[in-house]
C-alpha cells in the first residue's frame, strides 16, 4: 500500500488577475489521492517509447520487462505529484502554444512531451495528463512547479510540484542488485578470457589493505588503493537494465569471470562478456562451507563486520532467487 498524505490546502499570493479565478490552489486531480490505493497501473509515453508497469499479486513490476520488480520510489512520487498538483496559473488553451509548455499532445509531428496515465484494476482511468516543462523559477514560497494539461483537454496549467519522469522501460526497473561490505570481502580473483589471472586476499577482515598474490618479483606496487578497489566491485551494484537468462550466450573467449569470496563463506561469481558495445553480466552465490570453522580463528574484534553461517545462507538463498533467470547490464561494465 502506497499511503499519500496530502498536505493541506495552502493559501497563496496569486495575481491581481486571477482573484476571481476560482480553480486557484485547487487539486487539479481533486479525487485522486482517496483512489491511490486503486491504481495497478502506469502508462508513460514520450514518442516512440512506452513504459508500462502494473501491480501484479501486490507487487509492482516493469511489464515490458519480464515483470521485473519496478522502482517503488519512482512510482511514490509519481502518485505524490499527481495528488498534490494544485493549480497556480491558468495558462494557454491554444494549440498553437502548447509545444512553448511542452504539453502538446505527445503523438503530434515533433513533440517533446511525455504523458502519464493510471488506472485501476478495472481499466478505469484515474488521472491522465501531460507533463510538461518545470518553470524556470520556484514560486513565491520557494516550491517547485511545472505546466501540466489534463490529457484531451484545451486547457494548460500551471501547479505546484516536481516532475522527473521517464518513457523507457529500464528507467523504472528496482536498481538495488548487491551490496557486500568491504570488510566482509576475503578475496577476489579475476580470470581474464586468455586465462590469466588477477587474485588479491587479505588474511584478516580488520587488515587495512589487500595483498596482490603472484605478482613477479620485479614488479612494484606503486598504488595499494587500485588494489583495495577491486574489492568493491560488489558494493552497492546498481543495475542499469535486464535480460532473461538465455538471450545471450556467454562464449568463453570473450567472458571475464570473477569470484568473490567473503570471511563468512559466502562466494559470488560474476561472469561478464561484451557484446554489442555492451557488457552483459550474470551473477551467482554459494556458500563455502570450510568457511565456518575458518571464523573460530578470526579475532573477535572483527566477527562484528561479519554474518553466522545461517544468516549467510538465507542471504545466498534472496540473491539467488534474484540472480537466477536474469542477465544484468552494470553502468559500471558499460563503455
Amino acid at each position: 500500500t502506497i499511503a499519500i498524505i496530502v498536505v493541506s490546502m495552502v493559501t497563496s499570493n496569486t495575481k491581481q488577475s486571477n482573484v476571481t479565478d476560482t480553480t486557484i490552489g485547487k487539486l487539479l486531480f481533486e479525487n485522486l489521492e482517496s483512489r491511490i490505493n486503486d491504481i495497478t497501473q502506469i502508462e508513460v509515453v514520450k514518442g516512440e517509447n512506452k513504459a508500462s508497469i502494473s501491480k501484479i499479486e501486490g507487487v509492482w513490476v516493469v511489464d515490458n520487462k519480464n515483470n521485473r520488480p519496478a522502482d517503488l520510489q519512482q512510482i511514490k512520487q509519481l502518485f505524490f505529484t499527481l495528488a498534490t498538483a494544485k493549480i497556480l496559473e491558468r495558462k494557454t488553451s491554444k494549440a498553437r502554444q502548447y509545444p512553448k509548455l511542452a504539453v502538446e499532445d505527445v503523438d503530434s509531428e515533433g513533440a517533446n512531451s511525455i504523458s502519464a496515465t493510471v488506472k485501476s484494476s478495472n481499466g478505469e482511468i484515474l488521472a491522465t495528463a501531460i507533463l510538461g516543462k518545470p518553470r524556470p523559477a520556484k514560486t513565491d514560497d520557494g516550491k517547485d512547479a511545472f505546466y501540466i494539461r489534463k490529457s484531451g483537454g484545451a486547457q494548460s496549467w500551471l501547479v505546484t510540484g516536481e516532475i522527473k519522469i521517464s518513457a523507457i522501460d529500464a528507467k523504472w526497473l528496482a536498481k538495488d542488485l548487491v551490496s557486500i561490505d568491504q570488510q566482509r570481502i576475503k578475496s577476489a580473483t579475476i580470470t581474464h578470457p586468455d586465462g590469466t589471472q588477477l587474485k588479491i586476499e587479505k588474511k584478516d577482515p580488520l587488515e587495512e589493505n589487500f595483498t596482490l598474490l603472484d605478482i613477479p618479483k620485479e614488479k612494484e606496487i606503486r598504488n595499494v588503493a587500485t588494489v583495495n578497489n577491486l574489492a568493491l566491485g560488489l558494493k552497492e551494484i546498481k543495475l542499469e537494465d535486464v535480460l532473461p537468462k538465455g538471450k545471450i550466450e556467454f562464449d568463453k573467449t570473450s567472458t571475464t569471470n570473477t569470484t568473490f569470496e567473503t570471511f563468512d563463506g559466502l562466494i559470488i561469481e560474476v561472469k561478464a562478456m561484451k557484446k554489442d558495445k555492451i557488457w552483459y553480466t550474470q551473477f551467482s552465490a554459494s556458500f563455502n562451507e570450510a568457511a565456518v570453522a575458518a571464523l573460530k580463528e578470526i579475532d573477535s574484534k572483527a566477527i562484528q563486520f561479519l554474518k553466522n553461517p545461517n544468516d549467510v545462507k538465507a542471504e545466498i538463498t534472496k540473491m539467488n532467487e534474484k540472480f537466477k533467470d536474469w542477465l544484468y547490464v552494470i553502468p559500471g561494465y558499460k563503455d
